[in-house]
């Protein structure tokens, strides 16, 4: 249990109710309340949802107090994070009160508080929906004719959610625009069916308002159909494309929006099929080239290394100074995975063990790893593999190197599978899957 001081909590909360001000940067307290009196950290981080290059820091003062002062246009989404610990918050010119408070037990984070703010009440309760959907979704699986009946049940209940989170709140961007936006189609029940769902599913997202693309919370939408709806043959996926730039109606910022939105979703969701069919479409989209030059762009640096192109040759030195080619460990094994990580990134730290299984048991059957490292500091990465040995080979290319640019790495880490012909069979792919996909190339 977390002890606090009731006057600093009493503080906190009076002064967050004094700083609602039609301004476009406002100011935001916070406070940090620790149950044995130690910070497991000494910042708070507030990330933009739309530039993450713009992440503003707060130092946490003796008492545990802290200070934002950000920019809120008509609307913004932030994401508050502090030792791990992230929360989603939004924010309006209509409404910039707001305070945090941040419990800690035993030394980390355990809860994060909104106060004074009635949109963030709102957006609170629809993200909570939102997952609650999306793990139904992947309860479920893939929307078929063997359970179909599940999902009428599902619908009405999610949709009955937002209904009284729109009465309770009215009046606030939340129920304005994102909950239409997160309404399923409504049918009666017994008349579901894939068809339907993929017909009707973005018929209530207003896909010319630009301010849907301000959060997070759109991308869901997507995922959540792609997952359990969506005709995956090439034809279906070329159809959801082209339908969605349908909607834009011809307006050409809708169409950066939506061009945009697909090509995150699907790079990032590890859809390279999508990638594939997203490219082969806009190739013969007359107006793709003036209005959609830097997705275009985009997606032809990513074609070089999507399935069934020529894995480019990597050559780079190893710990002991030697210089080591990709080409000649592809040549010796059945499956090569080149891995481009960092050791200053948690995710690569924690999925190394399984690395390693992985490498144990399936080595002697052909598998190899090839490890990129893109550490900024290059004896961070040799001090790093002093403690933590791999018995495969590991080269340093550095961050923003040629290798990485090459590969199109947007964040680590990141993976590509590889024939003994060196051709690329896999590329956009979540560690998760690994073992998945090591088992049926192999």
């Amino acid at each position: 249990m977390v002890r606090t001081n009731p006057f600093l909590i009493l503080l906190f909360f009076l002064s967050s109710s004094l700083i609602a001000q039609r301004v476009d940067t406002s100011t935001l307290n916070g406070l940090v309340v620790s149950n044995n009196g130690e910070f497991p950290g000494r910042k708070v981080i507030l990330t933009p949802y739309n530039n993450i290059e713009e992440t503003y820091e707060a130092n946490i003062n003796s008492d545990g107090s802290f200070i934002f002062k950000v920019p809120v246009s008509d609307i913004s989404s932030y994401q508050l994070t502090y030792c791990g610990y992230a929360k989603s918050i939004l924010f309006t010119k209509n409404e910039l009160s707001a305070g945090f408070l941040i419990e800690v037990e035993d030394g980390r984070p355990s809860k994060m508080f909104i106060s004074n703010s009635y949109e963030n009440a709102a957006y609170e309760i629809l993200r909570t929906s939102l997952l609650s959907v999306k793990e139904s979704f992947a309860g479920f699986g893939k929307c078929d004719a063997d359970n179909n009946a599940k999902w009428p049940a599902v619908f009405k209940k999610y949709n009955l959610g937002l209904a009284e989170v729109s009465a309770q709140y009215p009046n606030t961007f939340t129920v304005k625009s994102l909950i239409p936006m997160a309404k399923f189609p409504e049918f009666k029940s017994g008349d579901l069916s894939v068809s339907f769902v993929r017909q009707h599913y973005f018929d209530s997202v207003d896909i010319c308002d630009g301010l849907l693309f301000k959060t997070s919370d759109i991308a869901y939408k997507f995922i959540n159909y792609l997952d359990c709806f969506a005709d995956t043959t090439p034809a279906g996926r070329i159809s959801f494309i082209s339908n969605m730039f349908n909607k834009a109606k011809g307006n050409i910022e809708v169409k950066k929006r939506i061009g945009l939105a697909l090509y995150n979703i699907f790079s990032q969701q590890n859809r390279e099929n999508y990638l594939v069919s997203y490219g082969q479409w806009l190739e013969f989209q007359p107006w793709a080239k003036n209005d959609l030059p830097a997705i275009l762009s985009r997606l032809e640096l990513a074609s070089k290394v999507l399935p069934g192109s020529h894995a480019l040759d990597i050559v780079a030195i190893d710990v002991n100074g030697k210089n080591q080619h990709l080409s000649d460990q592809i040549k010796s094994n059945k499956l090569t995975m080149v891995l481009f990580w960092s050791s200053e990134c948690s995710h690569c730290r924690e999925s190394l063990p399984e690395f390693k299984e992985l490498y144990t048991a399936y080595h002697p059957m052909g598998y190899n790893i090839f490890s990129v490292s893109l550490d900024e500091d290059k004896m961070s990465w040799i001090d790093f593999l002093k403690q933590n040995p791999v018995p495969w080979i590991n080269v340093y290319a550095g961050a923003n190197s040629v290798a990485a640019n090459n590969y199109y790495v947007q964040a680590t880490p990141s993976i590509a599978f590889i024939d003994q012909n060196g051709i690329v069979i896999k590329r956009f792919m979540d560690t998760k899957d690994i073992a998945y996909y090591i088992k049926k190339i192999l």
